[in-house]
């Protein structure tokens, strides 16, 4: 809390009156993220062009928003800090997994994907397309922002994890 009053050239006592603790700023943070990504799935939700999976694809790609720099300086912070950040944040139901989810049930439906779980998809897709990437970023400073690189690990992983997953 002190690096932030630092950082923000404000009195502790400003800094404090809107941020009590560390929970509350990482609440904040986690609320501002939040709106941030319910913005580009809105934005996205409007222009719903090609079959499931290609929208499941082009939907998928809008989390790119995860390896945003800031975004990765604060998945850097909130690992440093799991033990205060993981208590007390609910975890709020997803609008978009519940969309993701109708996505791959419709390619399933059309015969492009295997007939599993749509969750256990989901949970695929983030580990393949968001959560790998996001944690290699995060250990690598400096790195996080190579677009092409991720465009790289992108087109990789999916075409990997979607092969694995296409009816034979």
């Amino acid at each position: 809390m002190e690096q932030v009053v630092t950082a923000c050239g404000v009195g502790r006592d400003t800094v404090y009156r809107r941020f009590p603790s560390k929970l509350a700023l990482f609440g904040s943070a986690i609320r501002q993220i939040r709106e941030d990504t319910d913005k580009r799935f809105a934005d996205f939700s409007i222009s719903r062009r090609g079959n499931g999976l290609e929208r499941l694809r082009a939907a998928m790609r809008l989390y790119d928003v995860n390896l945003e720099p800031r975004l990765i300086a604060y998945r850097r912070i909130a690992f440093s800090e799991a033990a205060v950040v993981g208590k007390g944040l609910a975890q709020e139901p997803s609008p978009i997994s519940d969309s993701l989810i109708e996505l791959i049930s419709e390619a399933q439906a059309d015969g492009l994907l295997l007939p599993a779980d749509p969750a256990e998809i989901l949970r695929l897709l983030f580990d393949a397309v968001i959560s790998g990437p996001v944690m290699r970023a995060m250990s690598v400073i400096g790195d996080e922002a190579n677009v092409a690189l991720q465009e790289q690990e992108f087109q990789s992983n999916w075409a990997m994890l979607i092969a694995g997953l296409e009816p034979r």
